[in-house]
C-alpha cells in the first residue's frame, strides 16, 4: 500500500515585518493516509531553501534533521516542515570550540555563546527572538539529529550583551547525553534561529562600552569576556550577564526603576539623553525648529551658529 502523509497548512502575517508576506508558513505531516505523497514535503523543504528570505526547520519523530528519505519513512512516522519567514540568520557552533565561564548571577558554569558578527552587529537579538537546538552531526554520514533547547528555566538562555548568551553546561549536555549516551564533544553541535520580532532594536550606548568592545575582532571579543589575555572587569562575561543593561533587557516595565536605567546607561549617556547641549535645528517650510530636551526645559540659553 502506498504510503502518504496527513498535510495541514496554516499561514499569520505580521506587520512588524518589511514584507507583506506570511511570516510563520507551518507544513506538517504523518504517513497515515492523507492527500500527498510523502516526496512532496521532501521537495517543499528543498523549494524553501530557493527562498531568499526566512528559514525552516525539518523535524522528524520530533528530531531535528536535515533531510531524510522518504521512501524510508515507517508508517505512523512524523515529518514536519516549518518555513518562518521572519527567520533572519541561522548560526551553527561546535560545542567542543565553546569557552565557558563562571555565573555568579545563577551560580553555575556556562557556555558562552558568542555567533560571528555581521553587519547587523549593533542590533539586539533577544533571547524570546531565537530558537536553540542541540544536535549531533555523524562524523561519517554527515547525518544531523537533534533536539529542541527548552527555555522554560529562567537560567536556561541568559544574555551576556545584546547578541551574546549564556547557556548551563549541566542543561547542554542533558541534551547531548540524550542524543548519544557515548558523546563525543566533537560531534555536537548548537544551533540558532535569529528572528525579526517586532521593530528593530539597536543597542543602546551602555555603561559597559559594549559598542567599544565590538569594534574588536570575534576572537578579541571571546577573550575579552573570557578573561584571556584581558583583565578588563567591565567586559567580562559574568559581569555583562549580571549587569544593569542585561537586566533592563528582562525586566517588565513595571519592574523598570530610574536608579536601574542609570545603572544601565551610565551618568553620560543618561546626561546625553536628558540634557544634550548640541541639538540639531529641523528644517521646516513653516519656520525652522529644533526640540528642546527635557533636561534643559527650566534654566538654559540658547546659542544659534550658522
Amino acid at each position: 500500500m502506498k504510503k502518504n502523509y496527513l498535510y495541514t497548512f496554516t499561514e499569520t502575517t505580521s506587520t512588524a515585518l518589511e514584507d507583506d508576506s506570511a511570516d510563520h508558513i507551518i507544513y506538517s505531516g504523518s504517513v497515515h493516509g492523507g492527500k500527498k505523497n510523502n516526496r512532496d514535503l521532501l521537495n517543499l523543504f528543498q523549494f524553501n531553501k530557493l527562498k531568499p528570505k526566512g528559514g525552516q526547520y525539518l523535524i522528524h519523530n520530533g528530531y531535528m534533521v536535515d533531510s531524510f528519505d522518504p521512501s524510508k519513512l515507517q508508517e505512523g512516522d512524523m515529518t514536519e516542515v516549518l518555513y518562518d519567514y521572519s527567520i533572519r540568520k541561522v548560526w551553527d557552533l561546535q560545542v567542543s570550540e565553546l569557552r565557558t565561564y563562571k555565573s555568579t548571577l545563577d551560580k553555575k558554569t556556562k557556555y558562552l555563546i558568542h555567533p560571528p558578527k555581521q553587519s547587523d552587529d549593533n542590533m539586539i537579538n533577544y533571547r524570546d527572538d531565537i530558537d536553540i537546538f542541540v544536535y549531533k552531526k555523524d562524523p561519517k554520514t554527515k547525518q544531523v539529529k537533534g533536539l529542541y533547547y527548552h527555555r522554560n528555566m529562567e537560567d536556561s538562555v541568559r544574555m551576556v550583551t545584546h547578541r551574546d548568551y549564556g547557556l548551563p553546561v549541566p542543561y547542554v549536555m542533558d541534551y547531548i547525553q540524550a542524543l548519544d549516551p557515548h558523546y563525543d564533544l566533537n560531534d555536537f553541535y548548537i544551533r540558532i534561529f535569529v528572528r525579526q520580532n517586532g521593530p528593530i532594536k539597536p543597542l543602546v550606548t551602555d555603561v559597559n562600552k559594549l559598542r567599544s568592545l565590538y569594534v574588536l575582532p570575534d576572537d578579541k571579543i571571546i577573550n575579552a569576556m573570557v578573561q584571556v589575555n584581558s583583565t578588563l572587569k567591565e567586559w567580562t562575561a559574568d559581569h555583562l550577564e549580571r549587569s544593569a543593561y542585561t537586566a533592563v533587557m528582562r525586566s517588565y516595565r513595571e519592574e523598570l526603576t530610574p536608579a536601574l536605567i542609570l545603572d544601565a546607561t551610565g551618568y553620560t549617556e543618561a546626561a546625553k539623553l536628558l540634557a544634550n547641549p548640541n541639538v540639531l535645528i529641523t528644517k521646516d517650510a513653516n519656520g525652522n525648529y529644533f526640540k528642546l530636551p527635557d533636561g534643559l526645559h527650566k534654566e538654559v540659553t540658547v546659542f544659534e551658529y550658522n
